[in-house]
Order: structure tokens, then C-alpha cells, then sequence
């Protein structure tokens, strides 16, 4: 029984943190899509302001 407990103990948190990495790893992952999917922009259009601002 002892040996039950301790082999769920073990297989728990491994799936604890297992599941973490997997979480953690979604953030970077959407990231990356949406800035390959966004275009780039090509130029900055600056309103008023000085001579000297530019």
C-alpha cells in the first residue's frame, strides 16, 4: 500500500509539472504565430512637432 502511495505521489507530480511546462511553453508558442502573421511595418508617419524633431 505504502509503495501504491508512493508511486502516485511520484506520478503526480510529474504530471503537475508537466503540465506547467506545457502552459508556460503556449505563451511563447502564440507569440511567435502572431508576429509571424502581423505585418511588418515599412515606415513611421510622425504628426507636428519641429524641424529639429526629425
Amino acid at each position: 500500500m505504502k509503495r501504491l502511495h508512493r508511486q502516485l505521489k511520484k506520478y503526480g507530480i510529474l504530471t503537475l509539472v508537466t503540465i506547467v511546462l506545457v502552459l508556460l511553453s503556449v505563451i511563447p508558442l502564440r507569440i511567435a504565430i502572431a508576429y509571424h502573421q502581423t505585418p511588418q511595418p515599412q515606415a513611421i508617419l510622425v504628426l507636428g512637432g519641429g524641424e529639429n524633431r526629425e
